[in-house]
């Protein structure tokens, strides 16, 4: 299922719209703070409830999961597909040569932790790393999307991360909620600034809507998310949370003194701090009311009255 999404721009002309205000005055001289309380209320909309539209299913292999070509650190333990067996790095130096060609780099490793770490990557390229989780639901030992009947297996969460109660099998699917981008420090992009990995920009181009972007190739000082998209990552933004998105960051924006003389006076910004903060409460209780009538995943549910 694709994510529907909501466009940051989106976002931030919500925000306005509320406020009674045009965009660039939210912007004005409050930027980075409007972001952060944007970020802060996209990740309390994305842990509140097991949104079918952010939830994802995906194949993956203990320890540093499939064997792939590159260079692995001493210890490492992949699974090499073609063999249906689990080998260990032994020199810190394979790059390209397979498990089961190079003696001299890796041996058939024998009784193993099996565990999945909630950051699974070997190396530092995060256009490479597998999606991270921030939560998981269940572990299947076969597809669940190919057959629903396939039950989820025991696990329990670790300090090395996910990890099955049954080691009987090589392979594992995981059904999560992927880690939302923590994207504290956003700034929007300048064409003279250079970015490091990590790093959150919110760029508006000619060709799209305004969206947030993580940097996951270090940049020159001009590479922009439309010319050199392989550098950047965008940031997905649940379409069903965007009301309450809008109106919470909204309300924490107004509650720090965002409003100004733009708004009127304090207790005019007060008020429409606690209004918005209502609404997108209700909002959320909505949505996850909702989705049980909409999907028929009825259970016991209490919504919250306000």
């Amino acid at each position: 299922m694709a994510l529907r999404t909501a466009s940051y721009e989106s976002i931030l002309k919500g925000c306005a719209n509320l406020a009674g205000v045009k965009r660039e005055q939210l912007l004005s001289d409050t930027a980075s703070l409007l972001f952060e309380f944007i970020n802060t209320a996209f990740r309390e909309g994305v842990e509140h409830d097991w949104w079918p539209e952010y939830n994802q299913v995906e194949l993956r292999y203990w320890r540093d999961g499939l064997w792939v070509a590159g260079t692995y650190p001493a210890g490492a333990i992949v699974y090499y597909e073609p063999d249906e067996v689990y080998y260990e790095n032994t020199s810190g130096g394979s790059t390209s040569e397979t498990p089961s060609s190079t003696a001299t780099d890796w041996a058939e490793a024998g009784d193993f932790a099996r565990y999945i770490s909630f950051t699974q990557m070997t190396g530092d390229n995060l256009a490479t790393a597998e999606t991270e989780f921030d939560a998981v639901r269940n572990i299947y030992q076969k597809d669940p999307r190919e057959n629903p009947l396939n039950g989820p297996s025991a696990f329990e969460i670790t300090q090395d991360g996910l990890k099955p109660v049954s080691f009987e099998f090589a392979k594992v699917y995981v059904e999560f909620r992927p880690r939302q981008d923590d994207m504290s420090g956003m700034v929007e992009w300048d064409s003279d600034s250079t970015y490091a990995v990590g790093d959150y920009v919110y760029y508006k181009g000619t060709q799209q809507a305004g969206e947030a972007y993580k940097v996951i190739v270090a940049t020159s000082a001009g590479e922009d998310p439309q010319d050199t998209p392989a550098s950047f990552q965008q940031v997905q933004i649940p379409y069903v949370l965007a009301t309450y998105i809008k109106h919470k960051a909204l309300a924490d924006w107004l509650a720090a003194g965002g409003g100004g003389t733009d708004l009127g006076d304090t207790a005019s910004s007060v008020q429409l701090a606690s209004y918005n903060h209502k609404r997108a409460m209700e909002a959320l209780d909505k949505e996850s009311y909702n989705l049980r009538m909409r999907s028929g995943q009825f259970a016991s549910y209490n919504i919250r009255q306000i």
